[in-house]
């Protein structure tokens, strides 16, 4: 089965590339968010797969693939890619059809949930919103709120754990989709950044609890967290536990 991986650069994705390069033939890697750094490169070099850049990406015919995985890709995928590959599949790091869009794992932070997971949906003009192929849960009781680890987790496990159940449906002719019901939220980017604002007002009204989820549901380094902004200045924010996974980093690379 010739593959198109659409990718980023976050944990995880060399165990995907590795397993995709050695069980299918994987023909062409794009990242959605910058250059591959050395070792993901060279790894591409030794099995002769070669790195589009967005350009490439955006404007080649892909009539010849079988399959394009979106996977941790960041980029919406356009209308021409889509038309010329027979089919285009999204690992979205969230429960469809409840949590659409841009890091949802917040909301199902604030929201409490028990579970979350991996939704592996067809990709469509509209983001998150094509039919369902498997959703692959997991609990959520053993990360306390870690959004970082939550995150590393569902893309080095459970989306991988995914990514072998539906390549075997398909490869196995077995896939079956289910159409999405026209419910849940899709939350935007800009959402997300007026979430991560919060004013001494907001500071004021919130009870200490809130204000702790708030904060370790927003910790995802090296993207930017919650913050407190005083004129011109951004004060970021952390609670305890956040503090004591820095300082351990920071022993770890010797800064400490």
């Amino acid at each position: 089965m010739k593959i198109l991986l659409l990718t980023s650069h976050r944990k995880g994705v060399k165990k995907v590339l590795k397993y995709l390069a050695i069980t299918h033939q994987l023909e062409a890697v794009c990242f959605s968010d910058s250059e591959p750094h050395h070792k993901i490169k060279q790894f591409c070099d030794n099995y002769d797969i070669p790195i589009l850049s967005i350009e490439e990406f955006e404007t080649r015919d892909f009539s010849d693939i079988d399959i394009a995985i979106s996977y941790t890709f960041t980029r919406k995928i356009k209308r021409n890619v889509l038309d010329s590959v027979p089919l285009c599949i999204n690992f979205h790091g969230g429960i469809l059809p409840q949590y659409k869009g841009h890091f949802v794992l917040y909301y199902g932070l604030m929201n409490d949930e028990k579970q979350w997971g991996v939704s592996v949906h067809i990709v469509d003009d509209n983001i998150d919103a094509g039919d369902i192929i498997h959703i692959e849960k997991f609990s959520l009781e053993p990360f306390c709120r870690n959004a970082k680890a939550i995150s590393e987790y569902i893309w080095k496990e459970i989306g991988f754990s995914a990514l072998k159940k539906v390549l075997k449906m398909i490869s196995q002719g077995t896939l079956c989709l289910c159409k999405q019901e026209n419910t849940g939220q899709y939350y935007s980017k800009k959402m997300l950044q007026n979430e991560k604002h919060i004013t001494l007002q907001d500071i004021q009204k919130m009870n200490v609890n809130t204000l702790e989820k708030k904060i370790q549901s927003l910790f995802y380094p090296p993207y930017d967290g919650a913050y407190l902004q005083i004129q011109d200045k951004r004060f970021y924010l952390l609670d305890e536990q956040n503090w004591q996974e820095i300082k351990h980093c920071l022993f770890l690379s010797g800064g400490g």
